[in-house]
Parts: C-alpha cells; structure tokens; sequence
C-alpha cells in the first residue's frame, strides 16, 4: 500500500511471536518465557527497551535479587530479541556474587540424627547426587535401585542411582508407613511440594540448633565442592551434576579448583627436597635443601682462595 508520502511501514514482529519461534527452536517449553509471553504480549519487538525490561523483571519478580531478574528476564527477553533479528542494547543488573556457603559434614551428621527418615534420604539424595530440589520432588523409582528425572533444567530425561544409604532410610520410612520401596514408577520422594521440604528443614534445623542451609547449598553447592576436595576437575564436576555448560561451576567453584591446584604444588614443593638427593658441591650425598648453605660455604671458601691469591 503507498501515500502520498511514501510507503507504509510493514509492523514488525510482535514479542508473543517472536517468544514461540524461541521456544520451538529450543524444542522444549520454558516457565520464565511463559510469564514473559503473558507479561509482553503482542508487544512489537521494537517498543521493548531497557525500561520496559526492568519494569516486567519487578513486576514479575517484585522480591527477586539480581540474579533471578537476570535469569528469568533479561537473559531469554535478550535472547528472544536476537532470534528475531533485533540487537537489542539492554544492560543486565549487576550481580555481587557472594561465597558459596556450604555446610561441613558435621552439620549433616548433627542435622540427621533429627531427620525423620524421608527427609534424611531426601537430603543426602539431594547432597550425593547434586540433583536440584525440583528434580528429585519430580524423580521416579525405576524398582532396580536407580530413578528416572523425566526433565532436568536442561530439558534433557536423567537416570540417577539411588545411593544404598538412601535407600536405607526410604526402607525405614515405608515400613512405617507400610509403604513399600523400589515400586515401578512410584514418586521416590512423597512430598507434593518442594515448600514442604522447606518447612521441614527449617523446623528441624531449630530442633537441632543448627543453622539452616537451604536444598541448593546443601545439595548442588555441597556435592560440587566436596567432588572439587577429593581431586576431581571442574569438568568431571560438570557431567556428575548435569550442568549443561562449564561455566556455571566455573564460576561458582573454579576457586575451588585453583585451591586445590595451589595445595598440590606446594606438597609438591614440601616433598620433593625429602624425595631427592642429590651430590653436592663436595661430591657427597646431601639433602636438597641442604644445597643454599652448601652454596654459600663454596662462595665462602672461593672468596677466601681469592683473597690470598691476591696478597
């Protein structure tokens, strides 16, 4: 269609379009582009600029930190952006990432003796495995010891082995409740809601006076860093937890890693000189470390030869 003035610009796509072409590429549907896709609409893709994510990150997450607008918001709205051929100039939020806090083993050994049986196995499934809480609510008992996660936060279906321990205390719990284990295709873990587990935990801990650590610090957290302790390496770290990419771990352990690397030269700095002898400058065996005063007594004893050399 043409004016008088010209042509009539074509509207270009809207962000509801744009959000289902995003997902369909991806294969596999996402619970923060859904609230996106209700929040925006059929928003034209060019109306939505930095103020207009900002003000969607606080509406849909009045209480969320930096990282959760970052994750939920900015990351797939930049994302849906691009795959719709726009190069949108959106500033995501600053993150002060603090420490990983973990608890040491002693807590759980504390925490556990208070545990009733389903939570104990639903925390240490949660501690050896590092699968996160949604997960293991979701996890499936396979009746051979081991349970399936249909959809991981990769999207992708996960077989888990059910360490014995666990098993251990689902036995104790299922005779209670005359509930048996290693049912086919029996929820692993009955709790109808992750805030459940929550509550529990909380009260236990303040039975126990015991601080509290949330799932993620004493799942994920705590099974990424003691497997970082024993010697393994951040890649290994990444296909035990199923993280998609190596650079979560990284960024969240990888001072772990480089600890652990900084501890081993030096033992291997401390063992080394006891490991080897070596001949000195007088032709006799001598401990390596031993090798600065031998120096120095040969400097001593060239310095005196040259002094009378020269009188």
């Amino acid at each position: 269609m043409t004016l008088a003035y010209g042509y009539i610009k074509e509207p270009g796509p809207n962000f509801a379009e744009a959000a289902i072409t995003y997902i369909k590429t991806r294969r596999r549907s996402d619970r923060f582009v859904t609230k996106l896709i209700k929040y925006f609409g059929e928003t034209p893709i060019a109306e939505i600029d930095q103020a207009a994510v900002a003000q969607a990150a606080h509406t849909l997450y009045p209480t969320g930190s930096a990282s959760t607008h970052n994750r939920a918001v900015y990351a797939p709205v930049v994302s849906i952006l691009r795959l719709s051929g726009a190069r949108p100039d959106i500033r995501r939020p600053r993150i002060d990432r603090k420490p990983i806090n973990v608890p040491p083993d002693e807590w759980f050994d504390a925490l556990l003796s208070h545990c009733p049986p389903r939570l104990a196995a639903l925390l240490t499934f949660l501690t050896l495995t590092g699968r996160r809480i949604t997960e293991a609510s979701e996890a499936i008992d396979n009746g051979d010891g081991s349970a399936t996660i249909a959809q991981t936060k990769t999207g992708e279906a996960v077989t888990v082995v059910i360490p014995d321990v666990v098993r251990g205390y689902l036995h104790v719990d299922g005779m209670g409740e005359g509930r048996p284990v290693g049912i086919t295709g029996r929820r692993l873990f009955p709790y109808g809601d992750r805030h459940n587990v929550y509550r529990a935990l909380r009260a236990v801990c303040k039975k126990a006076g015991l601080p509290y650590y949330g799932t993620h610090a004493l799942g994920r957290h705590a099974f990424a860093t003691r497997l970082l302790k024993q010697g393994k390496s951040l890649k290994f770290v990444q296909d035990a937890g199923g993280w998609k990419s190596i650079k979560m771990p990284a960024m969240h352990y990888g001072h772990l890693e480089k600890s652990e690397v900084q501890d081993e030269i030096r033992k291997v700095g401390e063992e080394w000189p006891r490991m080897r002898r070596v001949k000195s400058t007088f032709g006799s065996p001598a401990d390596i470390s031993n090798e600065p005063r031998a120096s120095q007594e040969c400097y001593n004893q060239t310095s005196s030869r040259r002094r009378r050399d020269s009188l």
